[in-house]
């Protein structure tokens, strides 16, 4: 049986100023679906069932492997989007018990209005969190940010930008939700990993924070002396699909990128769309990189050439020309 779409056959607005979209291997579609389309009010964009033979090339699978698949869109959004993956038996998850501070996948960063509300609603669904709603600055920036874990070791970070920011200014879907605006990745090292994204997909540098001292020890549980490294990789015109690397000097993770293998649950890779993939496949062979060729396929995106790589740091990202 072929992989069919089943919701919405016209090709859909994206951009190439973030990331397409964020894979999430799931254990369970019909919770997954639950929490992002009943409870978060995400578009369900594209709906497909049955084996996939473009998912088996990228993967090194059986096309049955893969049973289900669905593209989520945040209102009004060309990047950022989720696809949720299910395959045939589900594994561990690949942030299973994982510390603050391993390597890997880590955060999605959602908008959101009415925070107080929304975490009380969902208190009431069943769904716990981290901390209690936190209030901050940062460049002028006032926000409030909870931390949630979700499905399959998912962990969401929902963000209100209380102050009036023109570069948070998006469409909130009726649930009043809106993203992914960060994809959250912990590297070993943030420079590396980011002039890979700036010179692959000339993202920009829209932040670099290096911060130390005993507070943030404190919070991330840091050993005295160590401190955090981020940088925001994006455009500013795209709020959505914006790539976020974190490091922690003074402390080793546990590589979890290692994890991100058939069959395993969470985030297990990324997609950008490029618009000259030869191209992009040269200045990854410049970087001595890998590229393996999938060919030609029906993406969820709509007919792509696709190839797939991997970040220096062992993020495994798909690169997608339409045709």
């Amino acid at each position: 049986m072929t992989a069919q779409t089943t919701v919405h056959s016209i090709n859909l607005p994206v951009s190439m100023a973030g990331i397409a979209y964020i894979t999430i291997s799931v254990a369970d579609m019909d919770v997954a679906l639950d929490f992002w389309v009943d409870r978060m009010g995400f578009e369900l964009s594209r709906r497909r069932s049955g084996s996939d033979e473009l998912m088996a090339a990228l993967w090194g699978i059986e096309a049955h492997d893969v049973i289900d698949q669905a593209l989520l869109t945040s209102p009004g959004a060309s990047a950022g989007r989720v696809h949720l993956m299910q395959f045939a038996h589900p594994g561990e998850a690949v942030r299973h018990e994982a510390a603050p501070t391993d390597i890997g996948p880590k955060n999605l960063d959602i908008n959101c209005t009415d925070m107080h509300r929304h975490v009380a609603d969902l208190k009431s669904a069943g769904y716990s969190f981290r901390s209690e709603v936190g209030e901050y600055t940062l460049e002028g920036l006032h926000t409030r940010e909870v931390q949630m874990p979700c499905h399959d070791d998912i962990n969401m970070v929902f963000i209100e930008v209380l102050s009036e920011a023109e570069a948070f200014q998006t469409d909130f879907s009726p649930r009043g939700f809106a993203g992914v605006t960060s994809f959250v990745v912990v590297v070993p090292d943030t420079l590396p990993e980011s002039q890979f994204y700036q010179q692959l997909f000339s993202l920009d540098e829209l932040l670099h924070h290096r911060v130390s001292g005993p507070e943030i020890e404190a919070v991330v549980g840091l050993p005295k002396g160590a401190a955090l490294e981020l940088r925001m990789l994006g455009k500013t015109i795209e709020p959505f699909g914006r790539m976020e690397l974190v490091s922690y000097e003074g402390i080793q993770g546990v590589n979890r990128f290692n994890r991100t293998v058939p069959f395993a649950t969470g985030v297990i890779s990324c997609a950008f769309i490029v618009p000259l993939l030869a191209k992009t496949v040269a200045g990854l062979e410049v970087l001595a990189l890998p590229v393996a060729d999938a060919g030609r396929f029906n993406t969820v995106l709509g007919e792509a050439d696709v190839v797939r790589t991997t970040s220096p740091a062992g993020m495994k990202i798909d690169l997608l020309q339409l045709v």
